[in-house]
């Protein structure tokens, strides 16, 4: 059985940043997309029918500022975690946005979750230099 993410993603509008999302199909992940409705910076896809796996398109409050934005309708997040039943949640944000606060929140308690183990992360990684340096 693949692994199932689900993943949101202010920039995946943009066809050139949904590489890695199309990787991830081919190694046999099993992909749901969420982005903005609309989003005014870089290049934007109208239509994601080419793509291999599902994209689900929400309206968004304050589309272009990517601290700020939140989804309209939080409880169509809080839907598509109850219906996709995701092994991850992927929160491809700032981890101090609006969004990654409104996603949390729709998602269950801990201990509320199906019998899958679940793992909720964000995309952002504190990588050490070889100085031990972490950019600081």
């Amino acid at each position: 059985m693949p692994v199932r993410v689900l993943r949101v993603y202010h920039g995946g509008r943009d066809p050139a940043h949904r590489e890695r999302d199309r990787a991830l199909v081919r190694a046999g992940i099993e992909l749901t997309l969420v982005v903005p409705k609309t989003w005014p910076e870089g290049a934007s896809s109208e239509s994601f029918a080419d793509e291999p796996f599902e994209v689900i398109a929400l309206p968004v409050h304050r589309p272009g500022d990517v601290n700020r934005h939140r989804f309209v309708d939080a409880d169509a997040v809080a839907a598509l975690v109850a219906t996709r039943n995701p092994d991850v949640v992927d929160l491809h944000q700032e981890p101090f946005s609006s969004v990654v606060r409104q996603v949390l929140r729709s998602l269950p308690p801990p201990g509320r979750w199906s019998a899958t183990p679940r793992r909720t992360s964000t995309s952002v990684s504190r990588r050490r230099s070889p100085s031990g340096n972490t950019g600081r």
